[in-house]
């Protein structure tokens, strides 16, 4: 683990913005396929920091948006949008192994994330492990649990309402599935899985739960070797209104495992790629601050004439909440200002999103 992380970058792929987390070698490389929905929030923080452990074992790392949340581009709703998840997975590995030249991928996903990852394995024969950290075994089961958090957010003064699965959306603090959504998350089932989606595969689940032994045991009779943990800290991947500290010990054991049996090699290292553009805006990520700690993402009009004279301005996070769930309004704010000639910077404060983790600095509230 002494490896130094060469550098967090920023890059863009297909319309998808990330960040790509350089190591200093290695011929083996991870696309984190975070959870979807409002499962994400509370586990930015561990998935950011599982990135960098990674990075600095000497496994480059790429984490990213999924179409039409976070900094990448697209509404997020609509026919295909989760067949879009699922195939950006695919772009994101084509996209490590062009631009870093290592000869296997890892997929490490959680919840929503983690089942996306392993429909995408399935999809790509060049995956050559996978990491499901507690994913989601039925499609239906998980919309059971949404229509229930709605319901207790709802409680606390919230305004979700979710009446059953007839209904055409479900929202829930900015995370929305529609009709479409809803219709492709309730055909999961990954214990209809009939053919190997990698070589190696570790299972993560919760402390004293059989969820997933079925499971287990049909992916050893389809021939994947399986390796089997238990989160430490769960609460630490689940959303919380105070962010808890990463779980450095589930942590270590994922990365531990992402490494194992890697072959030596050497990694290319890149520079940032072109940031987000389409005809009505270009983007580009700036790091600033004392030792350039704070990161944000400066949005401008595709044509400077159209910004002369008009302010510029700063749009800062709801409490905790960074560019997702109902965060990801700012996004959609700052490319509508662009289009009406304003450049706008929205950046992340320390300790939220992409900016600085302060172990010991003070904690934001993420936002109800």
């Amino acid at each position: 683990m002494e490896d130094a992380l060469i550098s967090m970058t920023p890059v863009a792929f297909r319309g998808c913005f990330g960040w790509l987390h350089q190591a200093a070698g290695g011929s083996r490389g991870v696309v984190l396929c975070a959870a979807s929905g409002y499962e994400a929030l509370g586990a930015h923080q561990s998935w950011r920091v599982l990135a960098d452990r990674l990075a600095a074992g000497g496994v480059p790392t790429l984490r990213f948006d999924y179409p039409g949340c976070g900094d990448s581009l697209g509404d997020g709703g609509g026919p295909g949008a989760t067949e879009a998840s699922i195939s950006s997975i695919r772009q994101a590995a084509e996209f490590l192994r062009e631009h870093t030249g290592v000869s296997e991928v890892v997929l490490i996903g959680l919840w929503l994330g983690a089942t996306f990852a392993l429909e995408a394995a399935l999809a790509d024969n060049a995956v050559d492990s996978l990491a499901l950290v507690t994913p989601v075994l039925r499609g239906k089961s998980f919309l059971l649990e949404q229509k229930a958090l709605a319901k207790v957010i709802a409680a606390r003064g919230g305004a979700n309402t979710i009446e059953d699965f007839s209904a055409d959306r479900i929202s829930i603090e900015g995370f929305e599935f529609d009709r479409d959504a809803i219709d492709a998350i309730m055909k999961i089932d990954l214990q209809s899985v009939a053919r190997p989606p990698a070589r190696r595969i570790l299972i993560v689940g919760e402390p004293a739960s059989g969820r997933y032994d079925a499971f287990a045991e049909k992916l050893k009779s389809l021939g994947c070797s399986v390796a089997r943990s238990q989160l430490s800290e769960v609460g630490a991947w689940r959303p919380s209104t105070i962010p808890t500290p990463a779980p450095l010990e589930d942590i270590q054991s994922i990365v531990d495992w992402a490494r194992e049996g890697a072959r030596e090699g050497q990694a290319r290292a890149i520079v940032a790629t072109r940031g987000i553009e389409t005809e009505n805006f270009v983007e580009s990520v700036l790091r600033f601050g004392e030792a350039d700690r704070l990161v944000g993402v400066l949005c401008r009009p595709r044509t400077e004439t159209k910004e002369r004279g008009r302010p510029a301005m700063i749009l800062l996070n709801t409490g905790a909440n960074h560019h997702i769930g109902s965060g990801r309004t700012m996004v959609e704010h700052a490319r509508f200002l662009a289009g009406e000639g304003h450049a706008t910077l929205r950046m992340d404060c320390l300790g939220i999103g992409d900016s600085d983790w302060l172990p010991e600095g003070p904690l934001a509230v993420v936002h109800h």
